[in-house]
């Protein structure tokens, strides 16, 4: 560790006031940093040397008094460092030290990496080979591709760099001149500030605000700190700095000699240190002339003297002295250097002279000074140029290799075009580098147009398959999964093999056979001992559609399957390469997907394993072991097995590259964590951390973080903390990856824990067609028995659609791991047995599945068990029984950690809880106080609010005692209705002229519009009160759409219950303070809410008997007008009952037809009586042609009617008797005496006109009125 200072020089106590402060701020910002555990980056401006060396001595001086230590590095001013090479030398000038440190760093380090699942023991010695004695024995580090070999160098610094801040010894890490860093360091601590294993590391990155970045893209990446804190300071900074790489410089260079100052430049293009043998080169000089003409800058205490070494005394110094010389004389002399370090680099190629060569080199072309070197001397410039770029791809430091090959072009040709200058194979080295450079950058565009190039100028099939595969892996690592798998199709093709995006199923299944038949007779375990592939066009198959098997396995099922076929194949028929182990382990997938064939599957996978250790393939061992973790395992062991060994596999990920297998496994672990029925305390930690590592790769486009944020949101909202559903484009059915599907059905899960099964039915329907794409993964299982019991429990009777083939399924896999599947079985079989009427049978299969659950270890799903076993027997009167189930899954919920849940389970079930369920209606204890609350005020608000009935004049009075009184600038009422939404109702605030209130009745407003919805259905589901300072700044619903918008500060939301049931909510808003709804406030407005809710029950009900009465009111009204209408009717009827016809003078005709009875006989008589004597008739004929049948009382009517006629004078006939009523009358022996009867109304007539001649009408006359009788 470097020594520290805690005593204040003279030049510190003249600085300025604000640097002080300055000094204090970054003190505060570091320890800030070790309390939280967050990586900082500060990024601190120094004007003057003074300035940056006091800043420096303070901050090591407080890490020593904390028990922090501190390294240091400093990048070449110039920028003639190697890749890496600020860290490497800190890490070896460190050392020496780190072995002595306390707690022993050195077996810190050797611990970490001894713990990697592949060999990094001899990778951290090339790093830095004095850290070769901390590093485990291994063999060399396997050759790796680009996106790999980052992936890898950047898990191993993080590690190294772990061990060296451990929580009880922190790390501060100064960077000198950071700006002038290469950009694979500035890359690399990027990665190690945001790795989830370095939590106690502070970087001070010091800057000199006159000069300029030598990679401005790589310093604002940097400097940004998309994913750890920057905090940027000034210190010493006067407002003449202008940043315009032109430093001013307080030493007195100009009073030096010409000779002197041409000596300093010469050394300053070497940097802070130079050789005098550097500095003669570059001057074309002795070293005895440069002794002598640097002798008056060591006089003048610009330069010290080491040895044959010189050093400016600041970097300041040194740069005002390089750009105290012309650019055309800096060109000539970094030309002359890099020449002399191509020779040193000629003789000793492990150096890192070629960088110091190739930036030299770089230097001069942009000062032109390289113009007049001949063609022969070009190409072997940009020969050295290359080597540097290779060497440094090799690092896994492509940034810096890329700008090397540009120079390299422009040294070959000054236009760029490489292929003009004739070297066709130094042409093709460069730009086949330039495309893997590109890819590693992610520059597709770039690397595109190089491979066009090259496939116009390279003839050479297995170079181009290697660029092509370069354009693969670039597409998957950018998660450009379909382009990946167009661009491997075509470059596939020739080699006869037919790969699609979406292959048809008669396509899949003729690869699958394809490969059964390369097998033959062979056993599954002799595959392991093939000979190794030796056919170049075999293994270039192979090793492409290894690379592009990610990209398959992220769109589906189909072409996963495809992939792994096709490399299977291969590798029977050629003999095993080393990426045939992911194809075998895939293939075991496949089958275990198509034929459930699980046995058939894992030999597959084991044999995919074996093959791995026997070749030592560490590259292929995180896919084929995240492949048997993931699809094999879990159908033949425990989950906790499978748990454990995703987890090594996650280590085998990480410590081999391969970030994209690290993002799947780590939501992995977390996602089994969670379907274990693991504490839900321990399933929140697991999916934060597993989240932050997943954040850190920055290669997640299949969903894995949002699986952890939604394993995160399930937990929050069992535990009843308030939690938004989160659903984009990405989630739409259609469009998932692996991660989206997940979180789809985390939400399933959610929705059928918390009972709302129609949600859940939905919500089942629509991921349905993307749970074939996920393959063989345990989410099939969990989605088909949550869906099932979604489909189940809304029902009585009738089995759902699928529930037999589910319980065949769980059925088949119980057999296999019975400790995973066995208690999922018997619950489905319970609901199977509950909707058949099966009542004995269900109540053994829910004891069933409780006792495997809580055997297994699954306390959700025991408590879940429980719960539904209660409802059964309750709903059967077993209430005794019903209640011990209910303690079983209070219990079991209880261990889950599930406190919402569990008081969820008391409100639904109030008799077995043995409470009044009087916690749903009461706030927590600190409101509930008498003594918090005004009795005046009490009481005449009570008095108020419980004499109003009407709803509407009861919501006014409401909300503005709640202006009033509550504190509030705004109020909202909003009342549940039937179907269980809620309706906004009233609004009143306040203005500048009082109280304004709204009530508009029940009519739809949209409440996102209006109000913070997250924090309306969190009231709504949990029951209780949520009041916040400042929602603005409240974390839990910055999210919220309103919240985001309008920015309210002080916030209170009131549930109105009756009993355990919400009746509707007083939403509160005061935007002048925060704080505002203050604890005696508070128990004001839960009195005035308890109140409220009686009120509104009185004026519901005084609405519903208003209601009746006026609904009673106008039934009575009808009612009545239609009696009268019936009267009319009556007299209508009667009148249409009994004609009479005029059927000539003095003569009347009355048909009767149907019944004849007393009160018709009575009506008959008396219009016949009141005619005859009114009109002087003298003749009445009654027609009883109508009358059908005839009875005694009827012809005892007949009799009555025909004397009453001839009491008044006139002359009655009785005409149309029919034949069958005639013979009822003689067999009713009824005597009609002396009545006169004849045949018809026509014989009635004419016995009328022959008896009286004198009044028969003309024949016209009579035809007329006689023909109503027709």
């Amino acid at each position: 560790m470097e020594s520290t200072t805690s005593q204040r020089t003279a030049a510190e106590q003249a600085m300025s006031a604000k640097d002080d402060a300055t000094i204090h701020l970054l003190d505060a910002a570091m320890q800030r940093a070790w309390a939280t555990a967050e990586p900082l980056l500060l990024l601190v401006r120094a004007g003057k040397p003074e300035a940056e060396r006091l800043a420096v001595e303070h901050l090591r001086s407080t890490a020593a008094e904390t028990g922090a230590w501190a390294m240091s590095a400093e990048a070449n001013i110039v920028g003639l460092d190697p890749p890496y090479g600020p860290l490497a030398r800190a890490l070896a000038t460190h050392a020496p030290r780190i072995a002595i440190e306390p707690g022993s760093l050195g077996n810190s380090i050797r611990h970490r990496l001894s713990h990697s699942a592949a060999p990094m023991g001899r990778l951290l010695g090339h790093f830095c080979p004095d850290l070769a004695p901390f590093a485990p024995a291994s063999s060399d580090p396997e050759p790796l591709t680009f996106g790999f070999a980052m992936d890898r160098l950047e898990t191993l610094l993080a590690r190294v760099f772990a061990a060296l801040a451990p929580p009880e010894r922190p790390l501060v890490f100064f960077l000198h001149d950071a700006d002038r860093a290469d950009a694979a360091t500035l890359r690399i601590l990027s990665r190690i500030l945001a790795h989830t294993e370095t939590r106690q590391l502070v970087v001070v990155a010091l800057v000199d605000p006159g000069d300029k970045p030598r990679n401005d893209a790589a310093w604002k990446a940097f400097s940004a700190g998309r994913k750890y804190v920057v905090e940027r300071f000034d210190i010493g900074v006067t407002q003449d700095a202008s940043g315009d790489g032109e430093p001013t410089s307080g030493t007195h260079t100009t009073r030096l000699p010409a000779g002197t100052r041409r000596v300093l430049a010469a050394a300053a293009c070497n940097g802070r240190t130079a050789d005098a043998g550097a500095i003669a080169t570059a001057l074309e000089a002795s070293s005895r002339d440069v002794t002598e003409l640097l002798q008056p800058a060591i006089d003048a205490g610009i330069v010290a003297r080491h040895g044959s070494s010189y050093a400016f005394v600041d970097a300041r110094s040194a740069r005002a002295c390089r750009y105290a010389m012309d650019a055309q004389t800096l060109g000539r002399m970094h030309l002359l250097l890099g020449k002399s370090f191509a020779f040193e680099t000629s003789r000793k190629s492990a150096s890192d002279a070629g960088f110091v060569a190739a930036a030299h080199l770089g230097i001069a072309l942009d000062a032109e000074a390289i113009e007049g070197c001949d063609d022969a001397e070009r190409v072997q410039l940009a020969g050295v140029l290359v080597d540097a770029a290779e060497r440094a791809m090799r690092m896994a430091a492509h940034e810096v290799a890329d700008g090397y090959l540009d120079d390299a072009a422009r040294v070959l040709v000054p236009s760029g075009d490489v292929w003009s200058s004739g070297c066709e194979d130094l042409a093709a080295r460069i730009d086949f580098a330039r495309l893997e450079c590109a890819c590693a950058m992610g520059d597709g565009a770039r690397a595109k147009g190089v491979f066009e190039v090259l496939g116009h100028r390279v003839p050479s099939a297995p170079q181009m398959r290697a660029a092509e595969r370069c354009l693969v892996e670039l597409a998957t690592r950018s998660g450009q999964h379909e382009e990946a798998m167009e661009l491997a199709a075509r470059a596939l093709a020739p080699l006869g093999i037919h790969l699609e995006a979406s292959p048809s199923r008669e396509v899949a299944d003729r690869a699958f056979e394809g490969v059964w038949g390369a097998l033959g007779d062979r056993a599954i375990e002799e595959i392991a001992d093939l000979e190794r592939m030796t056919d170049r066009n075999a293994l270039d198959a192979t090793e492409m559609l290894f690379t592009v098997h990610p990209s398959a396995q992220a769109i589906g099922a189909g072409p996963a399957d495809l992939v792994a076929c096709h490399l299977s194949r291969l590798a029977l028929v050629h003999g095993n390469a080393d990426a045939s182990s992911v194809g075998h382990a895939a293939l075991g997938a496949t089958v275990i997907g198509r034929k459930k064939d699980h046995r058939t599957g894992y030999r597959l996978g084991k044999v995919a394993l074996d093959l791995c250790k026997r070749r030592g393939a560490y590259r292929h061992h995180a896919a084929v072991s995240m492949k048997f973790a993931a699809a094999m395992s879990i159908w033949t062991h425990p989950l906790q097995t499978s748990i454990e060994q995703c987890a090594r596999t996650y280590e085998i990920a990480l410590a081999c590259g391969d970030a994209r297998a690290g993002c799947r496994l780590a939501a992995m672990i977390a996602f089994l964590t969670l379907l274990g029925g693991t504490s839900l305390d321990e399933v929140s930690d697991e999916a934060l951390r597993r989240r932050r590592a997943i954040r850190s790769q920055g290669c997640d486009d299949e969903g894995m973080g949002d699986l952890c944020d939604a394993i995160e949101r399930f937990v929050g909202q069992q535990k009843g903390r308030p939690a938004q559903r989160k659903t984009n484009g990405s989630t739409r059915a259609g469009n998932m990856r692996l991660g989206h599907v997940a979180c789809r059905v985390v939400d399933l899960v959610s929705l059928v824990v918390a009972q709302e099964y129609d949600a859940a039915l939905a919500e089942s329907v629509e991921i349905g067609p993307s749970i074939a794409d996920v393959g063989v993964q345990i989410l099939v299982p969990e989605y088909q028995f949550w869906s099932m019991l979604a489909a189940t429990s809304i029902r009585s009777s009738g089995l759902p659609e699928g529930l037999d083939e589910a319980i065949e399924d769980f059925e088949g896999w119980a057999d296999r791991c019975p400790q995973t599947f066995q208690h999922k079985h018997a619950l489905l079989l319970a609901e199977r047995c509950r909707l058949q009427g099966r009542d004995m049978d269900a109540m053994r299969a829910y004891d069933q599945a409780i006792t495997e659950a809580r055997e297994s270890g699954f306390a959700h799903i025991e408590g879940l068990a429980a719960e539904m076993a209660t409802r059964f027997h309750a709903a059967r009167d077993f209430s005794l029984i019903a209640s011990a189930y209910f303690r079983t899954a209070r219990n079991a919920y209880g261990r889950w950690g599930a406190s919402f849940k569990t008081m969820q389970l008391d409100r639904r079930h109030p008799k077995f809880s043995g409470t009044t369920d009087t916690s749903a209606s009461t706030p927590p204890p600190s409101l509930r106080g008498s003594a918090d609350i005004d009795v005046f005020t009490a009481v005449k608000t009570a008095q108020s609010v419980s004499k109003e009935i009407v709803l509407q004049r009861l919501l006014v009075t409401l909300m503005r005692i709640v202006i009033e009184h509550g504190g509030a600038e705004r109020c909202h009422v909003l009342l549940e209705q039937e179907d269980g939404a809620l309706n906004h109702v009233g609004k009143a605030f306040t203005t500048s002229k009082g109280v304004e209130i709204e009530v508009p009745g029940p009519t739809a407003t949209a409440l996102d519009d209006i109000l913070p919805v997250a924090m309306i259905d969190y009231v709504q589901r949990s029951h209780e009160l949520v009041c916040v300072d400042d929602a603005a700044l409240d974390r839990a619903w910055a999210e919220d759409p309103y919240i985001s918008v309008h920015r309210p500060r002080s916030v209170v939301c009131f549930p109105i219950m009756r009993q355990s049931t919400i009746v509707g909510m007083l939403y509160l808003e005061n935007n002048s303070a925060r704080g505002v709804f203050t604890p005696r406030r508070l128990a004001l407005l839960e009195f005035l809410t308890n109140q409220a809710s009686i009120s509104l029950d009185h004026a519901k009900l005084y609405a519903d008997l208003a209601r009746e009465n006026a609904e009673r009111r106008r039934a009575e009204q009808v009612l009545r007008d239609k009696l009268k209408i019936i009267e009319r009717q009556k007299d209508d009827i009667r009148a249409l009952s009994t004609p009479l016809l005029d059927v000539s003078d003095g003569v009347v005709a009355m048909p009767i037809l149907g019944e004849l009875d007393e009160e018709r006989a009575s009506r008959v008589m008396d219009i016949l009586l009141e005619t005859i004597t009114k009109r002087s008739v003298h003749s009445a004929i009654l027609d009883l042609t109508g009358v059908s049948s005839i009875g005694n009382a009827t012809a005892e009517q007949l009799g009555r009617i025909v004397r009453a006629v001839e009491l008044v004078g006139a002359r009655a006939i009785v005409a149309g008797i029919r034949a069958d009523v005639a013979r009822a009358i003689v067999s009713l022996d009824v005597g009609l005496g002396r009545i006169e009867t004849r045949a018809s109304m026509k014989d009635a007539l004419r016995v009328l006109v022959k008896t009286a001649p004198a009044a028969v009408p003309s024949r016209s006359a009579a035809k007329n009125q006689s023909r109503p009788l027709r």
